[in-house]
């Protein structure tokens, strides 16, 4: 059984991708395996008595979003009926809320803006062309997560240098491979 619960917070992503590894670490006692460094870690969910769960896992995952960041815990459990997810996302949630200074906001975001954005990332050696997870095609300054004009060299909120990147499709944002003519994930018509 799986639950997705999402989050975001007004804060860099390594900022709090570090307050939720050490909430991993210091809180539940969890050497993390990261998958991806500063993208996604997960560890595994012993039996407890205080989350009634019956092993497991638990995958946390990062993201720019709006000038900030955007995080998902997915939860995979033996047994769901009864299990107290909930309880333990709030614990994990506001033990990093406190290291952050901040408190986080739920959100409605899904699992596969996430899985994209780690593919995005493979596909560009770690610089990733980040793309706005709203679906406008607007793309996002890998340093800070603002709204980057098309073409831009460098961001407006940071001032950072943007990295070169593939051609990204103008409707759904995601990057042109190679020579492609036209979109493979909406078919638009490459520009220029």
């Amino acid at each position: 059984m799986t639950k997705d619960l999402f989050f975001c917070y007004p804060c860099q992503p390594m900022q709090v991708y570090s307050a939720y590894l050490q909430t991993a670490n210091e809180q539940f006692s969890k050497q993390c395996r990261e998958d991806i460094k500063g993208v996604v870690f997960s560890f595994g969910l012993d039996y407890s008595f205080k989350y009634n769960m019956n092993g497991g896992s638990c995958s946390v995952r990062f993201m720019p979003y709006q000038g900030g960041t955007a995080v998902a815990i997915h939860y995979t459990v033996v047994q769901l009926f009864g299990a107290k997810i909930g309880k333990h996302s709030t614990d994990m949630t506001s033990y990093a809320d406190r290291l952050l200074g901040v408190v986080n906001q739920p959100a409605q975001l899904n699992l596969k803006m996430f899985t994209d954005y780690e593919a995005s990332l493979s596909a560009q050696n770690g610089q990733p062309p980040a793309v706005n997870p709203q679906g406008s095609g607007a793309p996002l300054c890998p340093n800070c997560g603002g709204s980057l004009m098309p073409g831009a060299k460098f961001c407006v909120s940071c001032g950072k240098p943007v990295p070169a990147s593939p051609a990204v499709c103008p409707n759904c944002g995601r990057p042109f491979q190679g020579n492609e003519n036209f979109c493979v994930g909406c078919g638009t018509k490459r520009p220029g």
